[in-house]
Formats: structure tokens, C-alpha cells, sequence
């Protein structure tokens, strides 16, 4: 089978918009976009890399890291959008093989994304994104949440686990491994015994990829007035996110749906406070410094949350 490449991704979309590069991260609807002036808010506070200053990771807290080698932006264009199925592409149909492969066009997409966020992870000293991930809002329409259909072929039903209309279902959380490793082969600004070059590689393969992920949806839920996530996901993805102390309780048994999931739910405030007490580190980087936090619990509650009530009875 034939792998799309970290450089077959470049060359489609530099055929489709031109060349990548920092322009591809600062692009995102200039005029409009709520996100738009994020990059270069970042790379000039105090979290920013210095010239002049050594970095290392143990001069740094976990955030001034992220901050230093990631950012992620909400995949509002048709340039995001297509870097975002592009990846998905490479995940689930080459990687991991969950979806058929052979789409001629080499984009991965389905019937949910009319109505989902979309999010890229962009891994800053190549300025080329790495990382996608996909909330799916609730609809007016039936099943417009896919737990909603697992679930009921197994004989449950999801408003006995949470309220419909405050949930998202996390989907296409997506880090290529293929990309990353291209990320780190790739030249970047100084020798290979730079210590920014260094770390960096380092940073790849850790958790900040993960964690960035995290807050995007984070932050899409929070804009969204969204304060359950849902997701049906292999019990090895729900190990390292709980190793992150980002835990997702079961929805009943296993299931079968291309191999073992467990369809699982989250309630964000109590999860947040759960990530706080166990790893600060890792709350700081998904809410980024609190803020998100702050403005989670800002969101009016729109009643009882009986699902969530009987779920930990």
C-alpha cells in the first residue's frame, strides 16, 4: 500500500494553493477569524522562544514549551479543511488502516463534518501541521452524534448517559506518525546541534502534541456552550489520555466497530478539576493557563443533568 508521504501532502496542497510555510499558518481568514492574530500574539509574548536566551526543558514550564514548538487553529477554510482530511487520510486509512483506503483525491470525510469543528495541530519550527481532531456538534436532525446509533445497537440509550443537546463527540483525533517523523527529519533554522533543533525532535514524540489537541477541543467546546464530550475510542487511546489525567468514564461494555472500542463520555467541569488535581502541568497546556477553565465554568447550565447524575449513581 502506498503511503502519502510528509512531502506528497506539501506537493497536493502547494498544487491546490500554492506554497506551504508561514503563510499557511497565518492564512486563516484574516478579516475574520476570531483566531486570526494568534500566532503572532504568541511568538511575541513571553512565551515565545528567545535568540538570545538558551531553552531546555528544565528552564520552562510545560505551556511555555507547547507554546514554543505548537499552536493550533481552528480549520475554517478550504486550505484547513483540506489539510485536515489530508491528515485524516494518512491516519485512518494508511497508519491504522480503520478506513478503506484508495480515495483518489487521498481525503478522508463522511457525512458528520457538515456539522463539526475541525482543529490542525502545527508544529512551529516547520510551520506544517502534524495533528488534527474533530468536534461534532449536536444536531436537530436524529443521530447526529454517531455514539447515538452505537449505542442503541447495543440496547442503551444515550440521553440515559448525557444531556444530547450539551455534548459533543470528540472524533478524527489524529497525529500522524508518519508527518511528525517528517516534522523532526525536516531542516530547520540552526545546526542539528541547536538546542531549540533538539528539544524540539524531543517535543515531537511526547505528549504537547496531544495535550495541544486537547485544548482545541477545549476551546471549540467552550465557544459552543458544550459541556460534555463523547467518544467512541480504543481502550489504548483512553489509556494515554488517562495517563495524561484526561479520563473519559465507560459507557457500558465494549463494542465492535472497526476493532474494540468503548463508547465513553466525559463532563468537562469535573473532568478539568480531576486533570488539575492529578497533573497541573498538563491542565495548564489544555486550558491554556487557566483560561479556559475560567470560561468553562462561565457557561449557564441549562438544567438538571439527570444523564450525568445516574451515570455515577
Amino acid at each position: 500500500m502506498e503511503h502519502m508521504n510528509f512531502d506528497d501532502l506539501q506537493r497536493l496542497l502547494i498544487r491546490e494553493y500554492g506554497p506551504p510555510g508561514e503563510k499557511l499558518i497565518s492564512d486563516a481568514e484574516a478579516k475574520n477569524d476570531r483566531r486570526s492574530a494568534n500566532i503572532t500574539a504568541i511568538n511575541s509574548s513571553s512565551h515565545a522562544r528567545s535568540e538570545t536566551e538558551p531553552y531546555s526543558l528544565s528552564n520552562s514550564d510545560l505551556l511555555s514549551r507547547y507554546n514554543n514548538y505548537f499552536c493550533t487553529e481552528a480549520a475554517e477554510t478550504s486550505k484547513f479543511m483540506k489539510i485536515a482530511f489530508a491528515l485524516r487520510y494518512q491516519v485512518y486509512c494508511l497508519e491504522r488502516q480503520f478506513e478503506r483506503a484508495g480515495h483518489a483525491d487521498r481525503l478522508e470525510r463522511d457525512e458528520f463534518d457538515s456539522h463539526a469543528l475541525h482543529s490542525l495541530l502545527f508544529y512551529r519550527p516547520t510551520e506544517e501541521a502534524i495533528g488534527t481532531v474533530r468536534l461534532i456538534l449536536p444536531d436537530h436532525g436524529v443521530d447526529s452524534l454517531p455514539i447515538q446509533s452505537m449505542l442503541r445497537e447495543n440496547g442503551l440509550n444515550a440521553e440515559d448517559y448525557f444531556p444530547i443537546e450539551d455534548t459533543g463527540e470528540v472524533s478524527r483525533f489524529a497525529i500522524s506518525n508518519e508527518f511528525r517523523r517528517g516534522a523532526s527529519d525536516k531542516m530547520i533554522p540552526g545546526s542539528l546541534a541547536d538546542p531549540w533543533t533538539k528539544i524540539g525532535r524531543r517535543e515531537l514524540r511526547g505528549i504537547l502534541p496531544s495535550l495541544g489537541l486537547f485544548q482545541a477541543l477545549l476551546r471549540e467546546s467552550v465557544e459552543q456552550d458544550i459541556t460534555h464530550l463523547v467518544a467512541v475510542m480504543e481502550p489504548k487511546l483512553l489509556r494515554m489520555l488517562a495517563s495524561m489525567g484526561i479520563r473519559f468514564t465507560p459507557i457500558g461494555p465494549l463494542i465492535s466497530h472497526h476493532g474494540i472500542r468503548q463508547p465513553s463520555e466525559g463532563y468537562l467541569p469535573e473532568m478539568l478539576d480531576e486533570l488539575r488535581r492529578e497533573q497541573p502541568e498538563n491542565w495548564n497546556v489544555v486550558t491554556n493557563g487557566g483560561d479556559l477553565s475560567r470560561r468553562m465554568n462561565d457557561i449557564p447550565r441549562s438544567g438538571p443533568d439527570l444523564g450525568h447524575q445516574l451515570l455515577h449513581l
